[in-house]
């Protein structure tokens, strides 16, 4: 075997640059992070697996396929694997409108139209026009 005489030499010689060239550093950019959901679709929560579930502590998210339940599953401190079910249900915004302050509003507003189409219009005379 012939030894590396080769790297032997460079590694016992200093390094003397020939020309200093600065270098230009860039502002590095921020990664925006973007969180990761696991989990998939599933039709009960007896088909997930545990080794399904993130082993991080992080949950893990299972809509049901029916879109009525979500089941979150995570490890827990102990080391046993916790379920939370989200029942999911469809609801209608509640809009509260009170109609009477609204009408009365509108009345006003109309009394005030009327009173002012009733009134007989004023006019001056024009200028020079001095019959009376």
């Amino acid at each position: 075997m012939v030894p590396n005489t080769m790297s032997y030499q460079y590694q016992n010689q200093p390094f003397i640059p020939s020309q200093y060239v600065p270098v230009q550093q860039y502002p590095q950019q921020q990664q925006n992070y973007i969180p990761r959901l696991s989990g998939r679709i599933v039709g009960s929560d007896k088909e997930i697996l545990p080794n399904e579930v993130a082993m991080d502590g992080s949950r893990s998210y299972f809509p049901s396929s029916d879109d009525a339940y979500v089941y979150v599953k995570y490890w827990d401190n102990s080391g046993k694997l916790q379920q939370k079910t989200y029942i999911l249900q469809e609801s209608q915004p509640q809009i509260e409108f009170d109609l009477s302050k609204t009408i009365e509003s509108i009345d006003k507003r109309l009394t005030r139209i009327e009173q002012s189409v009733k009134r007989p219009k004023k006019f001056d005379s024009p200028k020079g026009d001095v019959s009376k």
